[in-house]
């Protein structure tokens, strides 16, 4: 972002330093609400993230898979 916007290093620092000031004191503010039952999304945000990156994985050994056996099969009939 820095590079394309032509900001410099101080600039974007104090931006960036502005934001991480802001969401570290709402960072703070709800940390004492996990032990009151914020824990629950986080859990379900955790499993949903689970499915998700399973799927992924899955998704990327079967592409894999089938990809390796189109090579095989193109190498091995007669042309």
């Amino acid at each position: 972002m820095r590079e394309i916007w032509g900001w410099s290093l101080a600039g974007a620092g104090a931006v960036a330093g502005l934001f991480m000031t802001v969401d570290g004191g709402f960072f703070i503010a709800n940390m004492a609400k996990i032990l009151q039952g914020g824990y629950i999304p986080l859990l379900l945000a955790s499993a949903v993230y689970s499915v998700m990156w399973i799927w992924h994985r899955g998704a990327t050994a079967v592409h894999n898979q089938s990809s390796q056996s189109r090579r095989r099969q193109r190498s091995s009939s007669p042309s």
